[in-house]
């Protein structure tokens, strides 16, 4: 009987431990404020939309080409942020971020939580990213 009354209690508490959207983008928001002291910029981005895992933060070189061939992010990137100050370029081309095939320009945080909303789902080859 006691397993009853105790069941509702770590219900509530499994379903609060999931992530939402509010919650992930805090936590890139929290990393990226340590990092702001660099030259270096930095993105998180994730294979779900709204933030959902796999996600992983990627460094970059402001005005460097960064190509996601050879890596399992490419073209399976379904939600992306750079950190705030950052503007990035997105391309379906993984050899050319300055090809005229760029799937957004000018992406600033908070970024995309959901490109299939924005029908850039699974196009995203290289982005280019720039202090702005």
């Amino acid at each position: 009987m006691l397993l009853f009354k105790i069941f509702p209690v770590l219900l509530a508490a499994i379903a609060a431990a999931v992530p939402t959207n509010p919650q992930a983008l805090t936590a890139a928001t929290n990393h990226f404020e340590k990092r702001n002291a660099t030259k270096e910029g930095c993105v998180y981005m994730c294979m779900f939309p709204r933030w959902e895992g796999p996600c992983e933060y990627k460094d970059f070189k402001f005005g460097e080409c960064v190509s996601f061939i050879n890596t399992t992010w490419y073209q399976h990137i379904l939600s992306l942020t750079p950190q705030p100050g950052v503007m990035c370029d997105l391309s379906v081309d993984w050899r050319d971020c300055a090809s005229a095939s760029n799937v957004g320009k000018g992406i600033k945080y908070p970024g995309i939580d959901d490109m299939i909303e924005h029908s850039r789902d699974d196009q995203i080859g290289s982005m280019m990213c720039y202090e702005g």
